[in-house]
């Protein structure tokens, strides 16, 4: 949709019986239009349409829009039975780019009854502010930024393990490498997690390490000096074995004294970190065995994510866990807290899959994804129990209070789930590819987009509804949700990879293409923020980059209790609302 402003050069005319016959007899007639901006359909491709509205009695005029006729023939005799008629006439949308005006001309035999001008102005599209080349040969895989109040971004990279800030302007900050500080440990050998932010911006919680020698950083935003690094050795694992903990697609939830984190390896489990001191303050578990803490089944892989009623949720292979925030802060002796409930499915499977968090008839709610190889997906929802004690529910039927939609020969790859305008669940959708949103109030599809390409990212909401999304081959879509007919409009689209050669002057060959399966992350500015990758048609990764645009519509991010794909921008895992 595009706010147009209509400047009308003649509104309303009164008409009396006049000497002539062959002119037309009212006694009432009047052009109707609405005073100030207001919304008129400005689709991005296809048709738009423009409304005029007219109320009169007897006899027929005609209306007139550059040259297209539509005739009006009153069912009222008398004014107080006139009712409004609304005439539409089409244009081409695809020319709607540059401003256009409209001459309209209502007549009725040789009388001209009314002419007014109609300026529409021209459509928004989206730019770059500015485009900032990570690394030559990077490969940013399932990667996105987080932003700050002010506009500095801090972005991770694969390909040489380093945390990035970048400046509003567009321009290096600084860069730090992060590598365990141990001599006995490995360099990391990937770096597949976002950045997190404290509220303030004052401190950045990164971590890595996929092979078994994971680390935590926290860094000081205004120089990347390092506040605390927790260390492979401070992880937990079982028997008192050592850990090997493999941080995979994490982010690093932000509570108030802690953050929370988990990690796969040796009995994978998630942790409370002091943000202060980096110490580790506890470790979740499920029952005991032989009176020993277990970990999560499954580890932790993603998460993390917090509730407004402060229970912290993670996914394991399987499943997803709650442990409520206050037990992680003040454990006993032991230091290791049991959760208090877990959702299980042994059929589930996720990559990259993020634990969306909403508040329903007062009560924790979370939504999450899961997807049984190629034989589909299935969104799940439901109540969080934080507070009980440890409570295992099994997926044979004893889960009445969760729900289950599923999505048959459909699968999710490399993305996560938001909350929309209207509470509904949106994910996308890999194969044909299509965004895709599920009502949790009738457990029905609320609406569908089909893009009929791969899609793998992470949707987001901005302020206005509308629905950010990008494919795996670089096309950007915005997106406006059509509840009535439950589809969704194309609003704004371009091409990253044209848009990266455009601000650059790079030139493509024949079959690169731009992969780009993280999230948008819609800054306080309302800008758009987001990390792409470009291969080869051999895969090979060619250059990574992070992308600021302007879109000219969106002010923020939507006013829902999960907008964004891990909370808000700072990617801290809270619940927004």
């Amino acid at each position: 949709m595009k706010k147009v402003l209509y400047s009308v050069m003649a509104l309303a005319f009164a008409f009396v019986s006049c000497n002539e016959p062959e002119e037309p007899v009212y006694d009432y007639f009047e052009v109707l239009t609405q005073e100030g901006e207001f919304e008129l359909p400005n689709k991005v491709e296809g048709e738009g349409v423009l409304e005029v509205t007219v109320k009169a009695d007897y006899p027929e005029f005609e209306v007139n829009v550059d040259g297209e006729w539509l005739t009006y023939v009153p069912a009222a005799k008398s004014e107080a039975d006139a009712v409004e008629s609304v005439l539409k006439f089409t244009y081409d949308s695809n020319e709607a780019a540059k401003p256009r005006t409209a001459t309209i001309s209502v007549t009725s035999g040789k009388k001209e009854l009314a002419s007014f001008v109609v300026t529409q102005a021209a459509r928004e599209e989206i730019k770059a502010v500015w485009i900032y080349t990570v690394a030559q040969g990077g490969k940013m895989e399932a990667l996105h930024p987080a932003v700050d109040a002010l506009g500095n971004v801090y972005v991770t990279e694969t390909g040489t393990t380093s945390l990035y800030k970048i400046l509003p302007d567009g321009n290096l900050g600084w860069k730090k490498e992060m590598v365990p500080s141990s001599e006995s440990a490995d360099p990391w050998s990937g770096q597949i997690s976002v950045p997190s932010l404290e509220a303030d911006g004052s401190v950045v919680y990164a971590g890595g390490g996929t092979a078994g020698n994971g680390s935590i950083f926290a860094f000081n935003t205004a120089d990347g000096s390092v506040k605390w690094e927790f260390s492979s050795d401070m992880f937990w694992a079982a028997n008192n074995g050592i850990p090997n903990p493999k941080i995979n697609r994490l982010n690093v939830a932000v509570g108030k004294d802690c953050v929370y984190a988990g990690n796969g390896g040796t009995t994978g489990t998630a942790l409370a970190i002091n943000k202060t001191t980096g110490e580790r303050v506890s470790f979740v578990s499920g029952a005991l065995k032989d009176g020993n803490p277990t970990g999560p089944t499954g580890g932790t892989n993603v998460g993390m994510s917090i509730t407004k009623g402060g229970a912290v949720m993670f996914r394991g292979n399987y499943g997803a866990f709650a442990v409520s925030s206050s037990s992680l802060d003040n454990p006993g002796e032991d230091g290791f807290v049991t959760y208090n409930s877990r959702y299980y499915d042994n059929t589930m499977k996720q990559n990259n899959a993020n634990i969306a968090c909403f508040t329903k008839d007062g009560k924790d709610h979370f939504a999450m994804f899961g997807t049984n190889d190629n034989k589909g997906m299935k969104i799940i929802w439901g109540p969080v129990d934080a507070t009980s004690e440890l409570a295992y529910y099994a997926a044979d039927g004893t889960q009445p209070t969760w729900t289950t939609h599923e999505v048959a020969t459909e699968k999710q790859d490399q993305g996560g789930l938001v909350i929309g305008a209207k509470g509904e669940i949106i994910v996308t959708l890999k194969k044909p590819g299509s965004v895709y949103a599920v009502d949790p109030a009738t457990n029905q599809m609320a609406w569908i987009y089909d893009t009929n390409v791969e899609m793998g990212g992470s949707p987001a909401v901005d302020a206005a509804g509308n629905v950010h999304v990008y494919d795996d081959y670089g096309k950007y879509y915005i997106l406006k949700p059509n509840y009535e007919t439950k589809t969704a409009e194309l609003v704004q689209t371009i091409s990253l990879l044209d848009l990266y050669a455009e601000e650059t002057g790079t030139s493509w060959n024949e079959g690169d293409r731009c992969k780009a399966y993280g999230a948008p992350i819609i800054g306080k500015d309302g800008k758009i923020y987001l990390s792409v990758y470009y291969r080869d048609s051999a895969k090979a990764a060619i250059l990574s980059a992070v992308f600021c645009l302007d879109t000219g519509l969106c002010t923020g991010a939507g006013d829902t209790p999960w907008p964004l794909k891990n909370g808000d921008c700072f990617n801290s895992g809270n619940q927004a609302k």
